[in-house]
């Protein structure tokens, strides 16, 4: 008759509860932006921070597939974006003479993921 050994699992069951508390913690959740936005024919599109955390790699839409990179915006640093610099995919440009901007949507990159918040502009 021949005996049987079951392998030693590497992991302990105790280590992987560990490790697996771990990773829920450290989860983020899900982060509310509060960025003033304001839109003038003649300026552009001015962004302000006004978090007490800084908005990594910005991106703002104008009217869903205009779009234009802002860079960091620190916290209390407002950017401000000409009309001109905003355009599609395939390069064409938002003309602030013959179109309104009635929506603006700020996305900003936290720990991975993306984050936005859209204004309606009146």
């Amino acid at each position: 008759m021949s005996h049987f050994r079951f392998a030693r699992p590497r992991f302990s069951l105790q280590l992987l509860l560990l490790i697996t508390l771990a990773f829920g913690c450290t989860a983020r959740r899900e982060v509310e932006l509060h960025p003033e936005i304001k839109a003038s024919p003649r300026v552009g599109v001015t962004v302000t921070n006004r978090d007490d955390f800084a908005y990594p790699r910005v991106t703002v839409f104008v009217k869903g597939h205009y779009w234009a990179e802002a860079g960091d915006i620190a916290p209390g640093q407002t950017v401000t974006i000409p009309f001109d610099r905003f355009a599609t995919d395939e390069g064409e440009h938002f003309d602030v003479a013959t179109m309104k901007p009635e929506a603006i949507r700020i996305r900003t990159w936290l720990d991975g993921k993306a984050a936005s918040k859209i204004f309606e502009v009146k």
